[in-house]
């Protein structure tokens, strides 16, 4: 390893070429990665596929629909776990047409299990 010791205020330093530098920063950024994920299996948590977050984040399409979707859910199925709302109502909520109401947007997500802000 290519390094150079010198003094700065007091306090020894190491200098490293520059390709040196960054190699290690991407593998410090790769241990921090899978220590996070280590973390995040450990607390059991459920992990997403990649082109659901996509979905949500880059095409903007609505959370419900990619969540129910996700889950093999149809509208109707939807509409039926929860009770009192119709296959109407989730696809008018999905297009945006209706507002949507608290009370019902937390028992889509219990029937997800997913967390409210996921669908928010």
């Amino acid at each position: 390893m290519n390094y150079e010791v010198i003094q700065k205020d007091g306090q020894p330093h190491v200098v490293i070429p520059i390709e040196m530098y960054e190699q290690l920063l991407e593998e410090s950024e790769m241990l921090a990665d899978i220590k996070s994920y280590d973390e995040a299996k450990a607390r059991q948590e459920e992990t997403f596929p990649e082109d659901i977050v996509y979905r949500i984040t880059i095409d903007g399409e609505n959370p419900l629909k990619v969540w129910r979707e996700y889950r093999g859910l149809t509208q109707q199925q939807l509409a039926d776990a929860i009770g009192g709302i119709s296959k109407a109502y989730i696809s008018e909520i999905e297009s945006g047409k209706k507002p949507d109401s608290l009370k019902v947007l937390k028992a889509i997500a219990n029937v997800l299990k997913i967390d409210l802000d996921m669908i928010l």
